[in-house]
């Protein structure tokens, strides 16, 4: 039990944008760091206090459904902001805060944090071009990643592809490079080009991800999709190889003829 009011978590200056779930909720998760003031066992879950960035106007107070405690760095708390949808709009910038709550006393809240932006964005949608998210597909060892969102203001600005085995260690990777715009096509797309350097044995099985982050430090991993190595087939070439002396012209005259089984 805290004997004094709360001190506030440190939150950075902006927070990774959130968006609108398969679900149809919206769930902000709000990385921060522990006040050295404060006992892990202080904390009874963690208060958020949003506004609208243009107006100041306060939308709402809510509790964290799910929050992780660090002493190091790690912490974060998710939110659930289907009580204020309707004051969430998609490419809107908000004001955040948040404060502990204690953990002898759910109705002492501690002192607010300074303030986080944060912006609500899109539905992003990450693939990998021609390949199928439920089956196996054939490694070609060339692969073209694919990010989209509708809100052109939200760019991807680094992508790694990753290959992992069947037990997922990972086998091989891009690391984070930066995106290069040039190649794209649509400003609500992004396109990433890669060339595998592992090769795929037939007998084994692997997956290919496809990752991004965004401008405003968003981080999606897209789905892991299956791969097998191709087998090659070297086609085989059986004939019966004909000499014949041309005594007039002195030279020899060689020729393939079909290929003799029981000769």
């Amino acid at each position: 039990m805290a004997t004094f009011k709360l001190y506030p978590p440190t939150v950075a200056g902006t927070t990774p944008p959130f968006y609108k779930t398969g679900t149809g909720t919206y769930i902000l998760r709000v990385p921060f760091t522990m006040n050295k003031m404060v006992n892990l066992s202080d904390v009874g879950g963690v208060k958020l206090r949003i506004r609208a960035a243009d107006t100041d106007l306060e939308i709402g107070r809510l509790n964290a459904y799910n929050y992780a405690l660090s002493s190091d760095e790690g912490s974060y708390a998710d939110f659930d902001l289907a009580p204020i949808v309707a004051s969430i709009f998609e490419g809107k910038y908000y004001k955040i805060q948040l404060a502990y709550i204690d953990s002898a006393d759910d109705s002492e809240i501690g002192y607010y944090s300074t303030i986080s932006i944060v912006k609500c964005t899109a539905y992003p949608v990450i693939s990998i071009v021609g390949l199928d998210q439920y089956s196996s597909n054939i490694d070609t060892g060339y692969y073209t990643g694919l990010y989209t969102n509708i809100d052109s203001s939200e760019k991807c600005y680094q992508y790694k592809f990753t290959l992992f085995d069947s037990t997922g260690e990972i086998l091989d990777t891009s690391g984070w490079l930066l995106h290069n715009s040039t190649g794209d096509d649509k400003s609500i797309e992004s396109n990433d080009a890669y060339f595998l350097n592992y090769t795929c044995e037939p007998s084994e099985k692997y997956s290919l991800q496809y990752s991004v982050i965004t401008t405003n430090n968003l981080q999606l991993d897209g789905p892991k999709y299956l791969l097998v190595g191709s087998t090659s087939v070297a086609p085989e070439l059986k004939a019966d190889l004909v000499v014949d002396l041309d005594y007039d012209n002195g030279c020899v005259n060689l020729s393939l003829s079909p290929w003799a089984q029981n000769k």
